[in-house]
């Protein structure tokens, strides 16, 4: 048994404490091969009433809630810009020689927004203020960028349901136009399912499964007290998603801040429902048990110590807890078999018509009889393994007969036990006026035990389903902003994020005889219309005898480390970003879920053994071949640690142009080095069927056999696939203020996506092309009355070796396809938008937009490696005839090779035929032949009231909440040449509305 500590043995599991320190060396020393963070800025011009621009002003920007200050300088042509502001109400003030001081008061910043406040000044005295309060919405006319910001009253005060896990931050991202789905599959602006990029406080988290997929990493709700989904990712800062969602981590305030809640569901408030499916034990209808619970609070403020360090707008704290329970009801009906069955007795055995159902003696082919009793099986014949496990099956519960004289069984386990523990904490330093550090950590815990079937039995009892399922969810993200110059900014960010999750059978150290150095009970499935719920764990998923696997345990670390840093340089007209990226996966995946060991029985072992009887595979009884111990089909694998690990650059420029004070154009680039992935021990095991030059020696030397990373002798002389050079990505736009009150947008980029042979985790690579490594043992049931494995007494199941490397490894088997030199490139996706801002009267605001996107490269499946050639059709029907059979032999049909019968002792004609006939198939792993095509209007409002309040409505409901509004329009249209393959549900010429 691999443990936990064994996925953890590489140094990436420090300490909380030490890794806090390791991250801040890493933004000191590392400064140039970080990237670039997201901008929290504010930016304008200044001018006098002529319009001619004022240099060299002092712009002075404060934040309300703490008092820190940022100060610049405008430019040769009166522009400014300042980053790295805090989302929240500031002040800004304009001061110039020879001119009256302008101040601006309560100047919304949002996250990953640049807040344009322009300034134009009049003569007079610098003791003279002119103050002046700022438009609650602002125009946007740095960037074509769109966007949707969802703002501290919306987190706060919108209810959120929970829903067998605490609240979720991005719960509100749909909220947004553009993004459909739901936390299990979710895409913005119709792209892949997945493939969003996601940041904490500027820096991309590095997904190893799933990109966007936050559920097990996200901190405690009030932890974050602003995000913005970018469904039009145009700045080159981006990379590597398709659409973005970037959040901002809650901070304290000169004030100390402390609150808490109790959120509660529970049964007693609902009713029976009209169709009950719980009753108590008393056989009356009740609700389901439902007992949700979450609590927790928030405390805030700046840090103070009394005689030694007095943090007042200078350090601040945030600290959150939050702890969900659930009892979650297990409703679950199973069918076991009733008390006279169990000793043998079949005589009440009967069909829907009340005619009994014979059951046959596999050894005699006669109806099984006992002491003059039909359908009787003697208590001699009762396999000694069948009657160590009789006692654990339960007696029915109720009266009634279900298909077959089987009886219902209520679930034993009423209810299951969920917890969510999630903590996390925030600080904040202004080290000096232009410099400034952040630094949170969070750590997200859960388990969800589950039952695979239903739970008939308690769990102490051996024949229990359940498995236990943990994920623990951890964070740190640190970044760091200096204000050099007066027109230079540095920013540099790094975070560690990664997940360990675990699912383990609930019921280990259970020693049974049926198999080898086994440690849990085996999954046990019976077939046909007196199949009992089955006894065991499984994992729900069918092997290489295409029998579900008896479930033992998995592991799976995976951790992304991303550094980051970012150099803004303003330059008259110029605004100029410069940045690049590093990014390091890890995974180290233990999937032993076949381990278990697996046990079928199927009720044609005990029906008539004349397989051409109409009544073959309807008489017979599956519990009765289990009595027997006459065991159908069985398969039990072993599994590897893999360790898989890929890496990432990326370098971009942009820059953001002031044509003049009503147009900026925008022009980047981006080049993203994406190296594909490594396993540490060179586990991956493929067939190259593009080049087939390595013959096969157990397929009388046929070509294409496999080949395995490394360079030894048989190895394929490479350890990870070409790397792609060409990823250049460019990124043009525009802004153009039409009016005072308008400013036209639009903006074009290419960005290409988490995918290809840079991507591991997502399509399991670390499995999948290591599983012919592990041992196997496996009887396939032939279908027929004679059962593959036989008698289980005094036979037990072999614990399989794993299995050395050759050639022939994935012979009879579906081996992986690959050709590390021209496989693998990564998907991009082309994106272009217009759009048209609004500024309306009382503080309302619409965007008009048009966006549209075409992804390339999208894997598919329309490839198929083991086709024949289409002459083939000329045999007609023959070609699902076995090819052994009379007929294939007089057409000259051939068997491929020595040996091919015993890999596929059912094998057609059609499979002899194959390109490759040692296979059953080759699945072609990084076929990326698939595009996709969206295109979308979206219209967006939004009305702010006072205090930052404003108003929410969505036009599928009348209700107005006093949170952002927001509402939108989305026509959609998508072509493919696989529309199958694709892993999003846009249909052709659909309405959609968000």
């Amino acid at each position: 048994m691999v443990k936990n500590r064994k996925l953890c043995r590489l140094n990436i599991c420090p300490s909380a404490a030490s890794l806090s320190l390791v991250l801040s060396l890493a933004c000191v020393l590392l400064v140039p091969k970080l990237s670039a963070q997201v901008e929290n800025a504010i930016a304008g011009t200044v001018t006098d009433a002529s319009g001619a621009a004022i240099a060299s002003a002092s712009v002075s920007i404060v934040n309300g809630a703490t008092g820190v200050s940022s100060h610049t300088s405008t430019t040769s042509v009166g522009t400014y810009k300042v980053v790295g502001l805090e989302p929240g109400a500031y002040s800004v003030t304009v001061d110039a020689q020879g001119f009256s001081k302008s101040v601006k008061s309560n100047v919304l910043v949002e996250v990953a927004k640049t807040s344009t406040v322009d300034f134009t000044l009049v003569p007079g005295s610098t003791s003279t203020t002119v103050n002046v309060t700022a438009n609650a919405i602002s125009l946007n006319v740095e960037s074509p960028e769109i966007g949707t910001t969802l703002e501290p009253e919306l987190i706060a005060t919108a209810p959120i349901e929970i829903s067998n896990l605490a609240r979720q931050l991005d719960s509100f991202m749909y909220l947004a136009p553009g993004v459909q789905g739901n936390a299990g599959s979710h895409n913005i602006n119709g792209g892949l399912t997945f493939e969003n990029e996601v940041q904490f406080n500027g820096v991309p988290v590095a997904f190893v499964q799933y990109a966007g997929n936050q559920t097990n990493i996200n901190p405690p709700y009030e932890m974050v007290n602003e995000f913005r989904v970018n469904s039009s990712t145009f700045e080159a800062s981006y990379g590597l998603g398709q659409g973005a969602v970037t959040y901002n981590m809650a901070s304290g305030t000169n004030t100390l801040h402390a609150d808490g809640f109790y959120i509660l569901r529970n049964q007693l408030f609902d009713s029976d429902g009209f169709f009950p499916t719980y009753f108590r034990a008393d056989g009356d209808p009740a609700p389901p048990i439902d007992q949700q619970n979450d609590r927790g609070f928030t405390t805030s403020g700046p840090v103070i110590i009394p005689h030694l360090y007095h943090g007042k707008d200078r350090t601040f704290f945030l600290a959150s807890a939050d702890w969900f329970r659930e009892n979650q009801a297990q409703t679950a009906i199973g069918t076991v078999p009733t008390k006279p069955m169990k000793t043998g007795d079949f005589t009440n055995f009967v069909d829907s018509d009340g005619n009994q159902i014979p059951i046959y003696d596999p050894e005699t082919g006669e109806q099984f009889e006992c002491d003059g009793v039909m359908n009787m099986i003697c208590p001699d014949r009762i396999s000694a393994l069948a009657q160590s496990i009789i006692p654990l099956i339960p007696d029915p519960d109720r009266p009634g007969l279900v298909s077959g004289q089987q009886a219902n069984k209520s679930p034993a386990v009423p209810s299951l036990a969920i917890s969510q523990d999630l903590w996390g904490y925030t600080l904040d330093h202004t080290i000096t006026q232009s410099q400034a550090i952040h630094f949170s950590q969070w750590r997200d815990k859960v388990s969800q035990p589950f039952f695979t079937f239903a739970p008939i039995v308690a769990p102490s009892n051996d024949l229990q389903s359940e498995i236990t399922s943990t994920q623990l969810g951890s964070g740190f993200v640190l970044n760091y902003v200096n204000n050099l110059k007066n027109n230079l900014v540095m920013t540099v960010g790094a975070d560690w994020i990664g997940e360990i999750g675990g699912q383990h059978n609930a019921k280990q150290g259970v020693s049974f005889g049926g198999l080898v150095n086994g440690t849990n009970f085996p999954y046990v499935q019976f077939d046909g219309q007196s199949a009992s719920t089955s006894f065991g764990a499984s994992n729900g998923n069918t092997n290489v005898a295409g029998l579900f696997g008896g479930f033992d345990q998995t592991n799976n670390r995976t951790l992304g480390i991303v550094l980051v840093n970012n150099w803004l340089w303003t330059k008259g007209r110029h605004s100029m970003n410069v940045g690049g990226q590093f990014r390091r996966t890890y995974q180290d995946l233990y999937a032993c879920q076949f381990c278990g060991g697996t046990f079928s029985f199927t009720q044609r072992t005990t029906s008539t053994p004349d397989t051409n009887d109409p009544n073959f595979g309807s008489y017979g009884s599956s519990f009765a071949s289990f009595l027997l111990g006459q065991v159908d089909g069985a398969v039990r694998l072993s599994s590897n640690v893999t360790r898989m690990r890929n890496k990432e650059f990326a370098l971009y420029f942009q820059d953001d142009f002031k044509v003049n004070n009503r147009l900026t154009a925008n022009l980047g680039l981006r080049w993203d080095i994406m190296v594909p992935f490594t396993e540490e021990h060179n586990n991956i095991v493929y067939v190259n069927f593009d080049n087939p030059t390595v013959l096969d020696p157990g397929a009388g030397n046929l070509p294409g056999g496999a080949s395995i990373f490394g360079h030894c002798s048989e190895c394929a002389g490479v350890t990870r696939a070409a790397i792609k050079w060409k990823n250049l990505q460019p990124r043009i736009g525009f802004s153009y203020r039409l009016t005072p009150k308008t400013v036209l947008q639009s903006g074009f980029f290419l960005t290409f996506l988490d995918g290809g042979a840079y991507e591991y985790g997502t399509t399991q690579t670390a499995f999948y092309f290591a599983s012919l490594l592990g041992g196997e043992f496996a009887r396939q049931s032939s279908g027929g009355s004679a059962p593959a494995y036989g008698s289980w007494d005094g036979n037990p199941m072999p614990d399989p070796a794993p299995t050395p490397f050759s050639p022939s490894i994935g012979n009879g088997l579906n081996p992986l396809g690959f050709d590390p030199k021209t496989f693998g490139r990564a998907p991009y996706d082309t994106a272009w938008n217009f759009s048209v801002q609004r500024e309306l009267p009382w503080n309302m605001f619409l965007t008009v937009a048009y966006v549209g996107n075409r992804a390339i490269h999208v894997p598919s499946s329309l490839h198929q490696p083991e086709q024949p050639n289409p002459s083939v059709l000329s045999y007609g029907s023959l070609l699902g005839e076995p090819a052994t059979s009379q007929d294939a032999i007089n057409a000259g049909i051939q068997i491929p090779f020595p040996g091919w019968t015993t890999l596929f002792p059912s094998g057609t004609v059609i499979q002899t035929l194959l390109r490759f006939p040692q296979y059953s198939d080759i699945y072609n792993t990084y076929e990326t032949d698939g595009t996709a095509f969206y295109n979308g209007m979206q219209l967006q409002g939004e009305k702010r009231f006072s205090n930052g309040l404003s108003l929410l409505s969505r036009e599928t409901s009348p209700t107005k909440r006093l949170v952002p509004h927001f509402f939108s329009l989305t026509r959609s249209t998508l072509s493919t040449s696989n529309q199958s393959s694709l892993r999003h549900r846009l249909t052709r010429n659909t309405f959609q509305t968000r």
